[in-house]
């Protein structure tokens, strides 16, 4: 491998990590029961399925302009 490549896939990492911690955060905010080691603990799938329902739960508020809580 490259260091080129090798470089492009560190970026790629750092990228993805990124995302990562953004998923868990906004999961913690929006489950505020959720403690931190729950919310790190939290499978992919899970992670996906608890942010489709926060997506939805985000989309629903902004039609019936009612407060997120």
């Amino acid at each position: 491998m490259t260091e080129e490549a090798i470089d492009n896939l560190l970026e790629f990492y750092k990228k993805e990590q990124k995302k990562f911690i953004k998923s868990i955060t906004d999961i913690m905010w929006h489950m505020r029961s959720l403690g931190r080691e729950e919310a790190w603990s939290l499978s992919p799938d899970e992670r996906t399925a608890i942010e489709k329902l926060i997506d939805e739960h985000i989309k629903l508020v902004e039609k019936t302009k009612l407060p997120l809580l």
